[in-house]
C-alpha cells in the first residue's frame, strides 16, 4: 500500500505513462517520467527520491498499482525490449479510485 509521497508521485507518473495510446514507454522512459515527477515534486533536481528510482522500483510498483486498484497492465515484447501500457479494457488507476489515506497525500502535492 502507497502511504508515502514519493510512492504516490511515482504511481500518478506511472497510470500517466500507461494510459497513453500514442506513444510507447520502455523501461528506460518509465524510470525517466518517475524520476522527472519526484524532480517536479520535490522542487530540485538533486533530490535523493529522484535519484533513487531504479527498474526493481519500477516493477514493484506495477505489481502494487495491479494489486491494489485492478488495472492491468499490458507487457508488450517489442523486439529485445517490452514496452507497457494499460490493456485495452483495463481501467486506469484513477478509475479504480484512491484509499483516503492515498487521497490525502495527494492533496497536500501540488498539481503538475
Amino acid at each position: 500500500m502507497a502511504t508515502n509521497k514519493n510512492a504516490i508521485v511515482r504511481y500518478r507518473a506511472l497510470d500517466k505513462c500507461f494510459s497513453s495510446r500514442t506513444r510507447r514507454y520502455y523501461m528506460d522512459d518509465l524510470i525517466e517520467a518517475c524520476r522527472m515527477a519526484l524532480e517536479h515534486q520535490n522542487g530540485d533536481s538533486g533530490s535523493k527520491g529522484a535519484e533513487g528510482v531504479q527498474r526493481r522500483q519500477i516493477f514493484d510498483d506495477m505489481n502494487d498499482m495491479e494489486l491494489m486498484y485492478g488495472v492491468i497492465i499490458d507487457r508488450v515484447q517489442d523486439g529485445h525490449k517490452k514496452y507497457y501500457r494499460y490493456a485495452v479494457d483495463s481501467k486506469t488507476m484513477v478509475e479504480a479510485g484512491l484509499s483516503q489515506e492515498e487521497m490525502d497525500c495527494i492533496l497536500e502535492l501540488p498539481p503538475s
